[in-house]
């Protein structure tokens, strides 16, 4: 059998406390070729602390750690490759040399680790049962999340990295797929840093997304119950202050023409020279999924920083950000709703300091979008949402509530266009702002042309 080398590849992102111990660790198992840090642009002493242990340090191109595992198989030289968290507090050579023992001998392609601590909630109320309806072959795998894999690069190159939380259950399910031999190797008991429960209801989506992608679900079952609806999705966190933000009332912002004062996708193809094509392509059809899809596909070839970076500098509403504090200041929590990009989505957020995102992912291969994008399940048919259109946003605040356990009562939205009519409509507080029809306007509550306006209690 030819002598075969091993990367260790470790995604980072301001891990001071931990990256030198996992560096050196690292260094001293069995056929270490090499051990690359992937920086996600950390501002502590993470890349100065990976030097000094010995390792290559490069700097991912893309925020996320789908992308900095990319990055970093880009850039590793080994033919055997160990992907390792870098935030475990007690990291031992011996956890290399356990994943990688049956791929130096032959006896597997790649390599699940499981470990000693129990499985998170995410893992057991989420993850799971989706995989017991979806991918029943995998429920033998005691911890389908975990980060630490090992496997062939060759099997790696036809995996699909999801830039979230989803992206360990999906090279699971990739691998399989792919006709790997699939191994679970116990790596003994690990100590990583735990997740704020702030974090695990949008963690649950996007690993639910991750698994329902790769199950090719078609509408009508989503529709019949399988993975959109409480019994599954919105049964995977337990109420409880350790897992599940404890929320009482939601507010949802229409982003294109609410929050922002313009359309994204309208100001970037008039900046981008493809103006006509797009009202082509709106166009096209009544088939919002057909629509949505052939708007995606004119993002084809531009680069995610040239997306994120103009979505940065599009203009806000007079008062965007003031009424988001306000309401947050109330009790509520935020979420952005849009039928457009997640990328432009969580650009907007983060800037006017928003909680949460509902929109549709683009797929990105190399930094550049392919033009093909991701429905949010949240939006997909229900017996329980809007029964007029199959594509609404009412079924996607509807579907956010029942999994936080929230009352629809509580709820506030605002908006300005055809799409927001259903959630303004039902919400318990509704804003029509600048409505772009009459229709707009009768399904509010309240009517307004300046967001100054919105009286929140």
């Amino acid at each position: 059998m030819p002598e075969r080398s091993i990367s260790v590849i470790i995604p980072a992102l301001n891990e001071e406390r931990t990256i030198a111990a996992t560096v050196s660790a690292s260094l001293k198992a069995r056929g270490i070729a090499e051990v690359l840090v992937v920086d996600d642009k950390s501002t502590d002493r993470t890349v100065m602390l990976a030097r000094r242990a010995g390792a290559t340090v490069i700097t991912s191109g893309i925020k996320g750690k789908g992308a900095s595992m990319q990055d970093g198989l880009a850039a590793a030289k080994g033919d055997i490759i160990v992907f390792v968290d870098a935030d475990i507090k007690n990291f031992s050579t011996g956890i290399i040399d356990a994943v990688t023992q049956p791929l130096l001998e032959d006896r597997c392609d790649f390599v699940k680790s499981a470990y000693g601590r129990k499985s998170g909630r995410v893992t057991e109320l989420l993850c799971k049962p989706l995989l017991a309806e979806l991918f029943p072959s995998l429920l033998s795998f005691k911890q389908p999340l975990s980060g630490i894999i090992a496997g062939k690069k060759k099997f790696f190159m036809k995996a699909n990295f999801e830039n979230d939380y989803g992206v360990d259950v999906g090279i699971l399910i990739d691998m399989v797929n792919a006709g790997a031999r699939v191994m679970e190797v116990d790596v003994g008991y690990i100590a990583h840093k735990m997740k704020a429960w702030r974090q695990l209801g949008g963690m649950a989506q996007e690993v639910a997304r991750s698994i329902i992608k790769r199950a090719s679900i078609t509408n009508k079952v989503v529709q019949n119950g399988i993975v959109a609806e409480a019994s599954l999705i919105g049964g995977m966190l337990a109420k409880g202050p350790e897992v599940a933000f404890p929320m009482e009332k939601v507010a949802f912002l229409d982003i294109d023409g609410t929050v922002l004062k313009d359309r994204f996708i309208y100001s970037f193809a008039r900046a981008k020279g493809f103006t006509d094509d797009l009202v082509s392509a709106v166009s096209s059809s009544a088939d919002p999924y057909a629509r949505t899809r052939s708007i995606a596909s004119l993002m084809r070839g531009f680069s995610r920083d040239d997306v994120t970076f103009f979505a940065r500098h599009m203009p806000f509403s007079r008062g965007a950000g003031r009424l988001i504090a306000n309401l947050r200041r109330h009790g509520y929590l935020t979420v952005l709703m849009s039928d457009g990009y997640e990328s432009v989505a969580y650009e907007v957020a983060e800037l006017v300091h928003a909680d949460r995102v509902i929109a549709n992912r683009l797929h990105w291969n190399s930094g550049l979008c392919t033009g093909a994008i991701d429905i949010n399940p949240l939006y997909l048919p229900s017996a329980e949402g809007c029964t007029h259109h199959p594509v609404c946003k009412l079924t996607a605040a509807m579907r956010f509530c029942r999994m936080h356990s929230v009352d629809f009562e509580k709820t506030f939205a605002i908006g300005d266009s055809d799409n927001d009519r259903c959630l303004l409509r039902f919400a318990n507080v509704s804003y029509a702002y600048l409505p772009a029809s009459d229709e707009v306007a009768s399904a509010a509550k309240y009517v307004i042309n300046d967001l100054a306006d919105v009286k929140v209690f």
